[in-house]
């Protein structure tokens, strides 16, 4: 709770009166509704303390219990004796409140708070306008479902209202407008829909509104800027469009604005510069456009600036480093060009630098950096500048968490780096580096997420067998010259395994089996041999894609998956591998990707995984397939089916027209905003930092004899092949109806 709640100076021991018998046992009635324990504790971590709020309450007259006034959570008034504050946040509860609670009979409660609980107001009660004299309710981080009821507009006195963190819906209502005292409003982290109220304009004494994480649509209201009591602005997380008002510049008590994550257009207002005591502005993941405006450089007591994933032109301004409090800045994912100033180096107090993914050119000195003490994290990743190592670097340099130099036209590990202690992420990816890694590289013991793709590398010292590193979830070593066997990784902690595109050769080692917490496993475009390990059939790892195509691995496809199955992308294409289809993979019910093609698998049409609800890729290309399609067993077998590849099998019969009829992906033109076929994910790092992963899907396609490599795929793509195979009859009319299909090739049939 906010400081508006320490104001309350009325303690359960000064009260002169004994508490009321009805509110006696309108408590007594409320303990014995709602149940306590830790299993129902809001936050993970917590205090027995916390969960026995409630053993106090108790009913028995001569006792000091006997007086509710005394109760944890209770205060009562110190002349009337009746109970004012019912305070039972975080208090490990769980239950349900409805119209015919005993809570709704204390109604000269002044301040109710049930935040961080598991109680459920399914609706909240219309009985809550008892409750009229009402200044503080938080009832946040609990079960609310349903919309706000109209009788809440009877309780004007609020001056506190907290209800995020829960399930909300519909609009937020605009008798809200109507409560004149309100100066702390929070309604985030809902599923409210609609605009901002209009009627918002009479909160005159709003200090902090809240609204985020809900899907607002609509502008930002321009009257915002007459509320001028506002020290915390969040509106992030929406669905809000047009432009940023020019009148945000009147909040001259603004500490914090944040507008990420919205659809937010035009040019940021220069009149932001006129908020003299803002801390943190948050503008990240918007369509913004334009420079960056040389008002922000007045900012004297910024600490924050996230300008990320816009579409912002111009240079970095020069006069940076005058923001001499600033601690982290990212202005990433942009189109800024120019060099990066000079002045960056005169942010002392700087420890989180974001410039990854824009056009800035020029020679870009590392040293510049050495002086920055504090800074923790430093992404210079994927620019258009030379960067420049320093020949005797030392141990001046800041200890970094994290470091990215992906495409930085790198020909060798900085030296630095050799003196770094503890580095948590490390991306040199995309760079010219050459040679072995160095063995120093072994005694980063914290690191989590170590990427060194794309580069001439040929593998680790050979008396390292095993990469000690306890923490490590993502190791990412694609696309280098990697040749001989690789240290072993901690089998516990990895999540994200990539070797791909390398020269390793060799088994494929039954450890795999044990990493019991992997989610993406690439082994493709290798020399592997053998066959695929059978122990896979017992992994209980939350697997997502699983890639070992283009090897020589023989033998048949295990059962994958006994139990539950995460997989959506499965690609063992290009191998030798035989035997029928394992039907186990009826159990991956998230599937969306399947690819043996170029194989010797002997089946018939495997018509079972047509319950797979989101496959939407089925490769099966250049194999041993037999037997006629025969018709689909309900209409609703492979729904989502939108790329289909049988050919260069022995399949005979009639082409299946049924199956075109209910292949619904395929009937309608998609001409939504292009996406890929692809995973994404996450890697925690320290506090509430995180390194974001891409795994993009790849395929493929021959067609009328053209080879067609596809890096990424389109959603929308749409493809049929059947050719080669040995099909008679007519081509069915049902084609026809595939409105959406992108390409179809029937060829080389009877």
């Amino acid at each position: 709770m906010s400081s508006v709640l320490l104001h309350l100076p009325i303690a359960a021991s000064q009260s002169l009166h004994k508490c009321h018998e009805e509110e006696k046992s309108a408590l007594l009635e409320i303990k014995r509704s709602l149940k306590e324990g830790p299993e129902y504790c809001y936050y993970k971590f917590f205090s027995p303390g916390d969960y026995k709020k409630l053993e106090s309450w108790k009913p028995e007259e001569g006792q000091e219990g006997g007086n509710c006034c005394t109760w944890r959570g209770v205060q009562c008034d110190r002349h009337s004796g009746h109970v004012m504050r019912l305070n039972l946040g975080n208090a490990c509860l769980y239950g349900s409140i409805n119209s015919s609670s005993s809570l709704l009979r204390l109604v000269h409660l002044e301040n109710l708070e049930l935040t961080a609980n598991k109680i459920s107001f399914s609706p909240i009660p219309p009985e809550i306008s008892n409750l009229s004299r009402l200044t503080v309710l938080d009832l946040s981080k609990n079960v609310l479902t349903g919309e706000i009821p109209s009788s809440l507009g009877n309780l004007t006195r609020l001056s506190y209202l907290d209800l995020s963190f829960n399930y909300l819906t519909g609009q937020i209502p605009s008798f809200l407008g109507n409560f004149y005292k309100l100066s702390q409003l929070y309604l985030d982290n809902n599923q409210f829909t609609g605009p901002i109220p209009s009627s918002f304009w009479n909160l005159t004494q709003l200090s902090r509104l809240y609204l985020s994480q809900n899907q607002l649509t609509g502008q930002i209201p321009s009257f915002f800027g007459t509320l001028t009591q506002l020290s915390e602005l969040r509106l992030n997380d929406n669905r809000l469009t047009g432009q940023i008002p020019s009148l945000l510049g009147n909040l001259s008590q603004l500490s914090l604005l944040n507008l990420s994550h919205n659809q937010l257009t035009g040019q940021i207002p220069s009149s932001l510069g006129n908020l003299t005591r803002i801390s943190t502005i948050n503008l990240w993941h918007n369509q913004l456009t334009g420079e960056i405006p040389d008002s922000l450089i007045t900012l004297r007591q910024l600490k924050s600036l996230y300008l990320c994933s816009n579409k912002l032109t111009g240079p970095i301004p020069s006069q940076l480093g005058s923001l001499i409090h600033l601690e982290n800045l990212d202005l990433s994912w942009n189109g800024l060009h120019g060099p990066v100033p000079t002045s960056i180096s005169h942010l002392s107090n700087l420890m989180y630098l974001d410039l990854c993914v824009n056009n800035l050119n020029g020679d870009l000195h590392l040293g510049m950096f050495s002086g920055l003490k504090r800074l923790k994290t430093l992404v210079l990743s994927f620019n258009d500048f030379s960067l420049l190592l320093e020949p005797n670097a030392s141990e001046s340099y800041p200890l970094l968490w994290a470091l990215g130099l992906a495409s930085c036209k790198l020909h060798e590990f900085p030296e630095f780096l050799r003196h770094q202690h503890d580095p948590l992420f490390l991306d040199l990816s995309y760079n010219n580096i050459s040679g072995q890694i160095p063995v120093w590289f072994s005694s980063f013991v914290y690191m989590r997420s170590l990427n060194l793709s794309h580069n001439y590398l040929t593998g680790f010292p050979q008396h390292l067998v095993f990469l000690n590193w306890t923490q490590l979830g993502s190791l990412d070593l694609r696309s280098n010259q990697l040749q001989k066997p690789l240290p072993a990784v901690p089998l516990a902690t990895i999540q994200f395994y990539f070797v791909s595109n390398n020269r390793l050769s060799g088994t494929i080692s039954s450890m795999i089996c044990n990493m019991s917490n992997v989610q993406v496993l690439d082994l493709a475009k290798n020399n592997f041999s053998g066959v695929i390990p059978q122990c896979l059939s017992n992994l209980s790892s939350p697997l997502m894609v699983f890639s070992l195509h283009n090897n020589n691995l023989h033998g048949g496809i295990p059962q994958l998956h006994k139990g539950t199955c995460s997989l959506r992308m499965i690609d063992f294409s290009n191998n030798r591998l035989g035997g029928p289809l394992p039907r186990s993979l009826e159990n991956c019910v998230e599937l969306e990707f399947l690819n043996v093609g170029n194989n010797m698998i002997q089946d018939i049409f495997p018509s079972w995984l047509g319950s797979l609800a989101n496959l939407k890729v089925l490769i099966l290309r250049s194999n041993r397939l037999h037997g006629p399609i025969m018709e689909p067993k309900s209409n609703l077998d492979f729904p989502n089916l939108q790329i289909v590849d049988l050919s260069c099998n022995t399949l005979v019969g009639f082409l299946p027209s049924n199956y075109f009829l209910y292949w619904k992906a395929m009937r309608f033109l998609n001409t939504s905003r292009p996406s890929y076929f692809g995973e994404s994910w996450n890697v925690p790092l320290f506090s509430f930092v995180y390194y974001p992963g891409y795994y993009d899907y790849s395929m493929t396609i021959i067609n009328k004899g053209m080879v067609m490599e596809y890096a990424k795929i389109l959603e929308y793509l749409t493809f049929i092949d059947l050719s080669s195979n040995n099909f008679t009859g007519e081509i069915p009319n049902s084609i026809g109806s595939l409105k959406g299909l992108h390409l179809l090739n029937l060829s080389h049939n009877v």
